[in-house]
């Protein structure tokens, strides 16, 4: 699925009009390319040129390997990478420079002006000679190798304030919409962000004051949208939803939606002290038919954890009262974590989960990964903080845990997601808790460990639990009947939990909303004890009293699959289905699901 990219197109943009379109007389801007065969025909057609990358964790490998090679294919091409993931600290910049020799210049911070001055000096510069940087010292905010004077690191640029003098791409017509299937769009309303969180790093904006682009010009973008039939919106504001004018914003993608059928869907960054004004926007987009979710970034609700990563979260009373105006309205609402901050410990994580668990929402984990530019990156942090990383980044032991504390917490996390996130234990571990008061967060730790040490007690469990952690989608191929049978069999024997003929109901809903192979739906499951209510008045409660499933008198349950969830799975061969999803699609259509039908029709031509 191709996606506009936002941050090539505003450069380019601003170049164009750069001092009244000086810059187009003197070169040919082409339209965005999207691989290395687009580049080498626009190679083939006008010979060598100047390429532009913008690194994020997730391209800078792969622009750094096709910059590679159009500097093999011929050394006269000049690359210039800029973006959130290239350094701006002067002394890895200049490592940078010197492991990646195909890169001639590095551009720190807000790239338009840079750019445009970079552009402009090399439109007078010998390209096959040694002066192509002559001119460039005094262009701020860049870094390039001088054949004669070494490494060269330019002052820092100021931020741009007024955001109105940029003009856009989308307005502008920059992009290149001619038979591509753009699935997605990235929109910025605003840059900056006033917080300083140890593992983020929001461009060069960290820890700044916010500014806007107009809100004439952001509705025109959206409406532009529209009318071009992009699903997906991505909104690039650090703190989505912190002011009053994104109410307004929200109503211009509903007003889109209304007129032209799209977009569909809306992902934001959303203001890390959350308030009505998000439960506000989360309500129009949904109730518009934009799928919007509302997501409280957590993290961690540890204080030694907090501090580490110099975060401050809202109260736990606030974060229950704001996830109670989202269920109150029926809308979405997520909660995210990351796995591994320094400071935590297995405890820690099994508190997290457990707190995600008994507010009964949708919870996205992420593991820690060192990003580039974060203060989580610095040096002195890392030294300070013990912090260990593998070849990729990611946090691997710090001075809370170990390398073996670590692969547990990864175990406990794989477990969480399987048993709560894909839903397969969803129902059994809130009855087992509500009724034995054991935690679920200790049934799925005991869990975890059949991932690494496989019981011949629990064959079917050990190997779905396995192939979930390898990648694989939950699907049991001996069938889900024998699969909860045994999970009975485990918490009667490791919990000493009695014949329990109410367990048995819970494990038959459990089944029975989980896919399956050739089932025929929709049915309808006759409950001696009403299901439906036991969970909705328990799981939304907001006391610790629970009533008990004998209170409640016969029930049923419909189960329907209008996302054909069921005709997905292959059946002897579902390992081949890997997990690919951003969110989990798994549980089948009940009165128990939340708001999946809502999503998945909603995003209809972007999900499969």
């Amino acid at each position: 699925m191709h996606h506009l990219g936002l941050s090539l197109g505003t450069v380019i943009s601003y170049a164009k009009k750069y001092q009244d379109s000086l810059l187009t007389r003197r070169y040919r801007f082409l339209k965005q390319l999207m691989s290395l065969n687009e580049l080498w025909i626009a190679y083939k057609e006008y010979g060598p040129g100047i390429f532009l990358f913008s690194n994020y964790v997730w391209s800078s490998q792969q622009n750094l390997e096709l910059t590679r090679e159009l500097k093999k294919r011929d050394a006269r091409n000049i690359i210039i990478h800029g973006g959130p993931s290239v350094p701006v600290n002067k002394n890895e910049a200049f490592q940078f420079l010197k492991s990646q020799k195909h890169v001639d210049i590095g551009v720190r911070g807000e790239g338009e002006l840079s750019l445009a001055e970079v552009l402009l000096c090399l439109s007078t510069a010998e390209l096959d000679g040694h002066k192509i940087f002559d001119g460039m010292r005094d262009i701020k905010g860049i870094y390039f190798m001088d054949r004669e004077d070494g490494f060269i690191f330019t002052e820092q640029r100021e931020r741009i304030q007024n955001l109105g003098s940029l003009p856009s791409p989308y307005l502008n017509g920059d992009f290149n919409l001619a038979g591509v299937n753009y699935g997605s769009a990235v929109m910025e309303t605003n840059r900056g962000c006033p917080y300083h969180c140890a593992f983020c790093y929001w461009g060069s904006t960290v820890g700044h004051k916010i500014y806007h682009f107009p809100l004439e010009r952001v509705c025109a973008e959206i409406k532009w949208i529209g009318q071009h039939k992009i699903p997906i919106v991505w909104i690039s504001d650090s703190n989505f939803g912190m002011f009053d004018r994104d109410k307004e914003i929200a109503l211009a993608l509903v007003e889109a939606k209304r007129t032209y059928g799209y977009p569909k869907q809306m992902i934001a960054n959303y203001s890390k002290i959350s308030t009505q004004r998000i439960v506000d926007i989360v309500h129009l987009l949904n109730r518009g038919g934009i799928f919007a979710e509302g997501i409280i970034g957590m993290q961690s609700a540890d204080e030694t954890v907090l501090a580490c990563i110099h975060r401050r979260n809202i109260s736990l009373e606030s974060t229950k009262k704001l996830i109670h105006m989202f269920k109150k309205r029926n809308l979405p609402i997520t909660v995210e974590l990351m796995f591994g901050l320094p400071g935590s410990t297995v405890k820690s994580l099994k508190k997290d989960l457990q707190l995600c668990f008994d507010f009964a929402i949708n919870t996205r984990d992420y593991q820690t990964y060192v990003l580039p530019n974060s203060l989580m990156a610095d040096e002195d942090y890392r030294k300070k903080y013990q912090i260990k990383c593998d070849a990729d980044g990611f946090i691997k032991s710090c001075f809370s845990y170990t390398p073996k504390d670590f692969r547990e917490m990864n175990r406990i996390v794989t477990a969480y997601r399987l048993s709560e996130g894909y839903g397969i234990l969803k129902y059994v571990l809130r009855f087992v808790q509500w009724e034995y008061q054991i935690n679920a967060i200790e049934v799925i730790h005991r869990l975890s460990i059949l991932i690494e040490k496989p019981s011949s007690r629990f064959p079917l469990i050990s190997k779905l639990f396995r192939f979930f952690s390898k990648g694989f989608l939950p699907y049991p191929d001996e069938g889900w009947f024998e699969f909860y049978r045994e999970v009975g069999f485990f918490l009667r024997l490791k919990y000493q939990l009695p014949i329990d003929p109410l367990l048995e109901t819970a494990l038959r809903v459990q089944q029975h909303v989980m896919p399956g192979f050739g089932r025929k739906l929709p049915e309808k499951l006759k409950l001696k004890h009403d299901f439906v209510s036991y969970f909705r008045d328990n799981a939304f409660s907001s006391g610790t009293r629970f009533k008990r499933l004998s209170q409640y008198s016969e029930g049923e349950l419909i189960i329907t699959d209008p996302n054909n969830i069921c005709g997905l799975i292959w059946n002897g061969n579902s390992q081949i289905i890997t997990i690919g999803s951003h969110y989990n699609y798994w549980e089948l259509e009940s009165a128990l699901s939340d708001n999946q039908a809502l999503l998945l029709n909603l995003c209809d031509d972007w999900i499969l």
